[in-house]
């Protein structure tokens, strides 16, 4: 507070504690004098929280305002890159200037979910709330974005009843975000008891996502009878609607209802009209802008509804394909939840146990682990995959037992053992299954709905020397997997720390660390080997750096120009080699290096079928066609 503020103050006390204002007749002024010392108290506590920034008083309201809009546009761009530490210290000096809104803490939380620090997302609501800034509805919906992607959804469900106690109501995009993290993770019976609880009108997304839910229950009437009323209801059309319950119908041998939904779903695309009222909805919303940045993420929007599109007549160019060799003694769907294995870590596992059982005599010893894994992968069969009675049935239980050794590990049949970590909707890895069928595949991949995809993939085309596994990929490898078991590890387009690659300046949390290398190596087989294939030439720089830290080796003769050619490296001139000796540090010699390759991996790095993912085919379509990749073996010094 200045002084002329601190005398003005005075005044107005003195002026009160004379008695000038007592009196009925006074009521009015004495109360609009109290008024003004209020007003006058609360700048001065205001001042005294700031007397670190002694810039603040400098700013008027306009300069505050054009400080406060840059800095939000500079914490969003952090927060889209990942860089944390950036985005703090911009943050702090923000505070410190006085400048910091609702959209300045909406912006810094985010910066904190997509680093994976959900709950440094939630200590800045808190700390926003105390500071006397109202979230909004966006503010939630951020932090509810990070619990659905981390699969926490009880988490979720705290930020939801967190927005009820604040007044703060829901809007479409934020039941939509809820439902999606109930589709990521598998939970069917969570999501369609908020679908029913909704209050508002739901839109296609909200519809789409319930149709996605009631078809993994396998509920495909009621799916079937909200699709009728959308079309007594509405004129659009929604081709993956038809797609859901063609699909589902042909897991369950209903062939003549598939094939009902296969000719309507047919018949809506060839119209092309999904792609077209997309598009026309987004040219709707970006008319009015006229920004480079923004006219550039409005061709992206299409660039990805046309990928959806293509996405979409793939999907039914497969089911064509399951109809076409369609065999009516094949066998039926209860008969392939033995090849998916849901897996939690083991505190996870004893709590659901005893939540169901109220016995918690399991757990401690070798026996119990194995008993722990066995009913958590059962009972997860059974609410999230549409496994009905599967906590009662022998023949699964007895499979899955001998999946498990008595401490808990993986016990995974076959002689041969290629592992996919972050396998998608496991495309990749039963492409190649199809080709390798002396081979068991593994698939590993953390999100319920992929794995379901993976676990469609594998009904409908009948593979049986494909397993699918749902877990965390460092829980599994470091707790579930016996060492040297494997005998190819495969890690195709994985997410670096942000989307520009390399890890020097972003924050972002990311798998393939030093540590989950280590690990890598110790589940190999003396012999066994690991290919990592990426977009992303700064991150593979990064990934050679890290692998060759843990005593690898190359696998393909890097002085062998023909070698390079049979891999697909696409010339000697584009081509770009980076080796680093692992052990330079402590003794002067070479013992080994890693090479980095340019080009498609052929069949002597593994990759036996040029097979896609839905990763690498939307990559396809942007700017991304470059590859690299390398190939290693565990080295001499293997500990």
């Amino acid at each position: 507070m200045n002084l002329e503020d601190e005398q003005r103050l005075k005044a107005h006390k003195r002026r009160l504690e004379s008695g000038e204002l007592d009196g009925p007749c006074n009521q009015r002024k004495r109360k609009r004098l109290m008024m003004k010392i209020a007003k006058l108290k609360k700048k001065c506590a205001a001042d005294n929280l700031s007397t670190s920034a002694p810039k603040k008083n400098k700013l008027n309201r306009k300069q505050r305002k054009v400080k406060t809009l840059h800095l939000n546009k500079e914490l969003k761009e952090l927060a889209q890159r990942k860089q944390l530490k950036r985005a703090q210290n911009a943050f702090r000096k923000g505070e410190s200037l006085g400048i910091v809104d609702k959209h300045s803490y909406t912006n810094m939380i985010n910066a904190y979910i997509r680093c994976g620090k959900n709950d440094m997302g939630k200590l800045l609501l808190d700390q926003m709330v105390k500071r006397g800034i109202e979230p909004s509805v966006v503010t939630y919906t951020v932090l509810l974005k990070g619990a659905c992607e981390s699969g926490t959804l009880q988490l979720a469900k705290n930020i939801l009843c967190d927005m009820e106690r604040s007044s703060v109501a829901h809007n479409l995009r934020s039941c939509n975000t809820y439902l999606r993290g109930c589709v990521r993770a598998g939970a069917v019976a969570e999501g369609i008891q908020f679908f029913k609880s909704m209050t508002m009108d739901p839109d296609f997304t909200t519809y789409e996502y319930l149709v996605s839910l009631l078809c993994r229950a396998l509920h495909v009437n009621d799916a079937a009878e909200i699709i009728k009323t959308l079309e007594n209801e509405t004129s659009t059309d929604n081709v993956s609607l038809d797609i859901w319950l063609a699909r589902t119908y042909a897991m369950l041998r209903e062939r003549a209802k598939s094939q009902h939904f296969l000719i309507r779903a047919q018949n809506k695309i060839d119209k092309n009209s999904m792609l077209d009222q997309q598009i026309q909805h987004r040219r709707e919303r970006t008319s009015r802008e006229r920004e480079k940045h923004d006219l550039s993420r409005a061709r992206s929007i299409a660039q990805f509804a046309n990928h959806r599109q293509e996405e979409l007549r793939l999907k039914l160019h497969q089911l064509e394909q399951v109809h076409q060799y369609w065999s009516n003694s094949s066998p039926s769907l209860s008969h392939y939840f033995r090849n998916v294995i849901v897996i939690g870590d083991m505190a996870q596992a004893a709590d659901d146990h005893i939540a169901k059982t109220g016995n918690e005599s399991t757990g401690s010893n070798s026996t119990g682990a194995k008993h722990l894994r066995t009913n958590f992968s059962i009972a997860n069969l059974e609410d999230r995959y549409g496994c009905a009675g599967g906590r009662e049935n022998k023949t699964l239980h007895r499979s899955t037992v001998e999946k498990f050794d008595d401490s808990g590990k993986l016990n995974l049949p076959g002689q041969s053992i290629k592992l996919e970590i972050g396998a998608g909707t496991g495309e990749w890895a039963r492409s190649q299954a199809k080709r390798d069928k002396s081979s068991t595949w593994v698939t590993l991949e953390l999100r319920s709905d992929r794995v379901y995809e993976t676990f469609c993939g594998i009904a409908l085309n009948h593979q049986n020397n494909v397993i699918a596994i749902e877990g965390e990929a460092n829980n599994v490898v470091e707790n579930c997997m016996p060492s040297q078991t494997i005998d190819w590890i495969f890690i195709n387009h994985p997410e670096p720390p942000e989307r520009t690659g390399g890890e020097s300046d972003s924050n972002g949390a990311h798998l393939l660390t030093c540590d989950f290398f280590r690990q890598l190596l110790r589940v190999l087989k003396p012999e066994g080997k690991l290919t990592v294939m990426t977009d992303n030439l700064r991150y593979g720089r990064s990934l050679v750096e890290n692998i060759s830290k843990n005593s690898f080796v190359d696998v393909l003769k890097t002085n062998d120009h023909q070698e390079l050619v049979k891999l697909g490296s696409t010339s000697q001139q584009h081509g770009e080699i980076v080796q680093l000796n692992p052990n330079a540090l402590e003794k002067q010699e070479s013992t080994g290096f890693v090479t980095l390759y340019e080009g498609n991996p052929g069949e002597k790095a593994g990759h036996t079928v040029d097979a896609s993912s839905q990763f690498g085919r939307l990559w396809d379509t942007g700017s991304k066609v470059r590859r690299f990749y390398m190939c290693v073996t565990p080295g001499e010094q293997r500990s």
